[in-house]
């Protein structure tokens, strides 16, 4: 998770592709993503939870970032698999905070 946060700070949308799982690699929209990490200054992540069951993962987190100087709080549940010891990005949900813009 903090490795495909950082790849979204320094904009690598390689990274962000090989590390989605191939299964759901198909739906990444590298366009879009790309659009909206440029126009995005990332500064802060934070966990607020995180498990593992066998080799599934589930990570809820908030990346804080500015996007044309207007404060963006990204609340997502995301879903991880674990293959030959790699974790991929299954999919994520968008969760509700009452802090996103």
């Amino acid at each position: 998770m903090r490795s495909r946060y950082s790849a979204f700070c320094i904009k690598d949308m390689d990274y962000i592709e090989k590390t989605t799982h191939p299964k759901t690699r198909g739906d990444f929209n590298r366009q879009e993503n790309q659009e909206w990490a440029a126009a995005s200054v990332f500064y802060r992540l934070e966990i607020l939870s995180r498990s593992t069951v066998g080799q599934r993962g589930v990570v809820t987190f908030k990346a804080y970032s500015r996007i044309n100087d207007q404060e963006n709080v990204h609340h997502e549940i995301s879903n991880f698999q674990c293959e030959k010891g790699i974790w991929f990005f299954l999919d994520g949900i968008a969760a509700k905070s009452g802090m996103e813009n």
